[in-house]
């Protein structure tokens, strides 16, 4: 796994302090986000104490929602829903990657689960694979894009990364969170 520290303490604490993190600011979200704590007495090894009290952890409805159904086996259709309901008959954008280990920026939103890696720069030309990526939300706020997994069975265990985009205005209004997909 690869960890990225948020906040390192050197100093004695002898009070309660409250600390609040925006984990956005530093790593995109995913399902597969894990978080730790670690106490240790570097370079001492002598005594070692930590306290955490009250931990939470609080979010936000994202102004768009992307959902995975259907089966990633070979030969199978995947069906990705988009529901960005705040944004009617708005162009959207869904994009796949191999990863979502940086991220894409997309201020002030926040980070899109994506990595601008090979399958990211490339998706677009296979449009019998990846059919429905770019459109328009349609009265509800809601579209469809579609992953055809091809009949090859070398792509067993292959895995990649689905988020979406919408526009309002022409800039970007909403982000999605992640959805992995692994053909088994």
């Amino acid at each position: 796994a690869t960890w990225v520290v948020i906040d390192t303490i050197t100093s004695m604490q002898n009070t309660w302090t409250e600390v609040v993190y925006a984990v956005e600011s530093f790593l995109p979200r995913t399902s597969a986000m894990r978080l730790y704590f670690r106490a240790s007495d570097d370079p001492n090894n002598s005594v070692c104490e930590a306290a955490i009290d009250d931990f939470g952890i609080s979010g936000f409805t994202p102004g768009a929602n992307l959902v995975a159904t259907g089966s990633a086996a070979i030969g199978t259709t995947i069906t990705l829903d988009l529901a960005a309901p705040s944004f009617p008959g708005r162009p959207y954008f869904l994009g796949v990657s191999g990863s979502a280990l940086v991220g894409i920026p997309f201020p002030p939103l926040g980070t899109a689960p994506l990595d601008a890696d090979a399958l990211f720069n490339v998706f677009p030309m296979f449009p019998q694979i990846f059919s429905g990526f770019v459109g328009s939300t349609d009265v509800m706020g809601l579209a469809q894009g579609f992953i055809h997994v091809p009949s090859d069975p070398s792509l067993a265990g292959f895995q990649a990364c689905g988020a979406g985009l919408v526009l309002d205005g022409g800039a970007p209004a909403a982000l999605t969170g992640g959805v992995r997909l692994v053909v088994p």
